[in-house]
């Protein structure tokens, strides 16, 4: 959690809360002072611009209401998923179901491929064989942004289901046959063009990043950029694609300073 709240501090968010669940928590974090250490249960009281969960959380029965809270918080409109409540939601079909009702692509999934797995409940190797098909299934099942870690890393978005060419078709005809019986002389109208509207999925494959991010606590790293740039008032999709471009970027220019 330290990691991921100093990472926010670095990447410009301003005041940044750090909830921390543990009783015998540090007040102070003497490295960064400027982060604001707090109880977990206070941060469900303050005005927040973004919230992020996960890091550091376990899955203890406290952690199990602290993410169910983090889900029906009216107050962060926009909610980061790491780590452990990515498997909590693997676990508990109550909290998929609020995940799933909260607004369209508010909320940023960022599994490697183990939680994926947990998530779609199938093998690692399932989501490795078929990196960008998961993380998209992953979108569509959360109506979530997802980020789906590993070489190349996977982002991609919920899309909503589109019209067919059929049902633009019988709406274009619909169309057509109301301008015929209203026989307008003095306005035209224009007849609609039947054209399909099904759009590809949507995705990218981020480029930037080594194998020296392949470590325990990168993924935390990369939780605190994403609610930075959040907290700056980037949209989620957007703040999904810069963030881990910046955390590889960032891993590439260090592999450069220090020879590997």
């Amino acid at each position: 959690a330290i990691l991921a709240g100093r990472a926010a501090l670095n990447l410009g968010s301003g005041r940044v809360f750090l909830g921390l669940s543990d009783n015998n928590a540090p007040v102070v974090d003497f490295c960064q002072p400027e982060l604001m250490l707090r109880s977990a249960d206070l941060l469900m009281h303050v005005a927040l611009d973004v919230l992020v969960c996960g890091p550091g959380l376990g899955r203890s029965n406290e952690a199990l209401r602290l993410l169910e809270e983090s889900l029906s918080v009216q107050n962060a409109t926009k909610l980061v998923l790491d780590a452990d409540a990515l498997n909590l939601i693997a676990l508990h079909q109550d909290l998929q179901k609020l995940l799933i009702t909260r607004p369209e692509n508010s909320t940023i999934l960022t599994p490697h491929p183990a939680e994926a797995a947990r998530l779609l409940k199938c093998s690692v190797a399932e989501i490795q064989s078929d990196r960008i098909n998961k993380a998209i299934e992953l979108a569509k099942i959360f109506k979530s942004v997802v980020i789906l870690k590993g070489n190349g890393t996977i982002i991609t978005k919920y899309q909503a289901p589109q019209q067919t060419t059929a049902e633009i078709a019988n709406e274009s005809d619909k169309e057509i046959k109301e301008i015929k019986e209203t026989k307008e002389t003095k306005e035209t109208k224009e007849i609609p063009k039947i054209t399909s509207n099904e759009n590809a999925d949507l995705f990218y494959i981020n480029v930037s990043g080594n194998p020296a991010l392949a470590t325990a606590g990168t993924g935390d790293i990369l939780s605190g950029f994403i609610g930075a740039l959040l907290a700056q008032g980037w949209n989620t999709f957007e703040a999904a694609l810069a963030a881990v471009y910046l955390h590889g970027k960032a891993a590439d220019e260090l592999s450069k300073e220090l020879g590997g």
